[in-house]
């Protein structure tokens, strides 16, 4: 027995020399031993000894990882072969690859450490070392280090880009800013604060807070003095505010001179801001917008342009709003009020899109209301709160809506589902009951679901009703007068009674007559046929004759009912069609034929 306490811990090897080989031996010495010659490392993490031949121990992490080459017992090579492999994936040049580094630690023991990509698409780092007589490869994964390594150097580079956006925007800014270090001393200035030498700190510092011990420092302007010092404060105040708006403006002084713009107005007419810039007139403006097609056409356009100019003559009491519809399509809110500083104020609104959804809207109503202008179905829409929404001319027609309703004689309508219901109750019970349940759907005392029924009115008339909830909380009643359909159909039944009663008179006629014919005919065939067979004694011929003149006659009357019998067949369907007997051969031929035809029969 071996026994190892390293760090106060033991591990115990038995083995039996008499059934161990000296190979085995040596192999269960090193795994004996390796786990306690390992660098070190978390006991799952990827880690195997081996000698130059071959792999002595590996971790369940390295197995997992590198796969069958790192098995207890496999040859070097094999791993040197896979780490060659995904050196060339990797195009690794010869001497820093990690196959090399790993063949030199097992020939000459060179340690080695390197951050490699394996085949997983992970980064590890690994490291290789002597370790007594084997050498040991620890591979830690660091992929998650990594990405979190060049998360930070992506956010150091865009706090660097902002810094010096920062700094290139207080280069622009007309005030000295410079930031101080922890002693008070500047070691930052901007452009306005490097044409100063020596800037000196404000009486009224402006200090924004930075790094600890640190801080930026600004000169505050003078506020200026004077009435063009408020102008130029209100300006730009108003062109500060006006700048982000969709609204456009245009402010012209009491020479009629553009003084202030914002970038809106000139969006909306094509104007070149440049243009804008140079306080063209009002007149040298309406004629570049004429000229650019971007004013409304108008019949007489110098009187136009003269009544804008009559703004002016009172500007305090100035007026103006009108829609200018422009010749593109567009169109464009403009109102006109006076500045408090003199002048008017005029403000530009592209109200295109509302005034294109205002027509579609229009639009879709008005085609709602002729489609069901044109619809012989009566219809009533009424809101959540039981006011009449809808009601089209084929519901006031049924249900006698068409004279004023009201002392407005412009009201020809029931305003409210109530007054609906008691103006139509004089349709009788039924109409009532009708009209109760249309109130509870409104109400949402009958709840929101269809309702489907038949009604008959006290005028003999018969409507088909439909009740549905809408999606905006309103409720729809539909009326269908099925009046003519339902008589059309009664007629129909009445008609349909009448022809099978007059069938069953007719079959019993039929039947009566076959029956009243056939019975005397048999009797006449009967005594016929005994005649001929010679049982009452012989014939003389012109007995005979006489005879067969008799059965002759009888045959053709047996004809007739044949015949009449086969007319009636063709309408009843459950009649058999019968063949009319050939009575034109001789008297024997004739019985034959009587009694294929059954008419023997009684």
């Amino acid at each position: 027995m071996i026994r190892l306490s390293p760090n106060g811990r033991g591990t115990a090897l038995r083995f039996d020399a008499s059934s161990v080989s000296p190979g085995k031996l040596i192999e269960r010495l090193l795994g004996a031993l390796a786990p306690n010659m390992r660098l070190a490392t978390p006991p799952d993490a990827p880690a195997l000894w081996f000698d130059p031949q071959r792999i002595r121990h590996s971790t369940r992490g390295a197995r997992r990882l590198l796969g069958p080459v790192a098995d207890p017992g496999a040859p070097l090579s094999s791993l040197l072969e896979a780490f060659a492999a995904q050196d060339r994936k990797l195009s690794e040049e010869p001497e820093h690859a990690l196959a090399e580094r790993l063949r030199r630690l097992a020939e000459r023991g060179e340690p080695f450490r390197r951050r490699v990509r394996l085949s997983d698409g992970r980064n590890y780092d690994v490291e290789g070392a002597p370790s007594g007589p084997l050498c040991v490869l620890l591979i830690r994964d660091v992929h998650d280090e990594c990405e979190a390594l060049e998360r930070a150097r992506a956010a150091q580079l865009r706090a660097e880009g902002e810094v010096a956006l920062l700094r290139a925007a207080l280069d622009r800014v007309p005030v000295p800013v410079w930031r101080e270090d922890e002693a008070g001393a500047p070691h930052w200035r901007n452009a306005a604060a490097e044409a100063t030498p020596q800037p000196e700190a404000p009486a009224e510092p402006v200090r924004i807070p930075g790094a600890p011990g640190a801080a930026f420092v600004g000169r505050a302007p003078p506020a200026p003095a004077g009435p063009d010092g408020s102008l130029r404060i209100y300006a730009d105040t108003v062109a500060e505010t006006f700048a982000h708006l969709r609204v456009g403006l245009a402010i012209y002084d009491a020479n009629r001179r553009l003084i202030l713009h914002n970038p809106a107005m000139a969006e909306i007419f094509g104007a070149k801001p440049e243009w804008l810039a140079n306080r063209p007139s009002l007149r040298e403006t309406l004629d570049r917008l004429r000229e650019a097609r971007r004013l409304p056409e108008q019949a007489d356009y110098p009187a136009w342009r003269a009544a804008l100019f009559t703004l002016f003559d009172d500007p305090a009491h100035a007026r103006y709003e009108d829609v200018w519809e422009l010749p593109d399509g567009r169109g464009v809110h403009v109102v006109g009020r006076p500045h408090p500083l003199g002048g008017i104020a005029f403000m530009f609104e592209d109200f295109t899109e509302s005034m294109a959804l205002q027509r579609w809207r229009s639009t879709a109503v008005e085609v709602r209301r002729a489609t069901l202008d044109m619809l012989g179905e009566g219809v009533v829409v009424f809101g959540s709160d039981g006011q009449t929404r809808i009601a089209n001319p084929a519901c006031r027609a049924i249900w006698g809506l068409d004279a004023p309703f009201g002392p407005d004689p412009a009201a020809s309508l029931p305003p409210h589902v109530a007054d609906f219901a008691e103006a139509c109750a004089r349709g009788g019970d039924a109409a009532a009951t009708l009209w109760r349940r249309i109130r509870d759907a409104v109400s949402g005392g009958g709840g929101r679901s269809v309702w489907r029924g038949r009604v008959d009115l006290a005028d003999g008339r018969t409507l088909d009703a439909r009740v549905a909830p809408m999606p905006d909380g309103s409720t729809l009643a539909a009326f269908t007068d099925v009046t003519d359909g339902v008589r059309v159909a009664a007629a129909l039944r009445e008609r349909a009674e009448a022809l099978e009663a007059a069938a069953a008179m007719r079959d019993a006629l039929v039947d009566q007559l076959s029956h009243r014919l056939r019975t005397p005919l048999n009797a006449i065939f009967g005594f016929a046929q005994m005649l001929h067979s010679g049982r009452a004694g012989p014939l003389s011929p012109q007995q005979a004759e006489y005879l067969e003149a008799v059965e002759r006659a009888a045959g053709l009357l047996l004809e007739g009912v044949e015949h009449m019998s086969e007319l009636i067949s063709t309408h009843d369907p459950q009649r058999p069609v019968r063949r009319p007997p050939d009575l034109s051969g001789p008297p024997h031929e004739i019985g034959a034929c009587r009694r294929r035809t059954g008419a023997g029969k009684a």
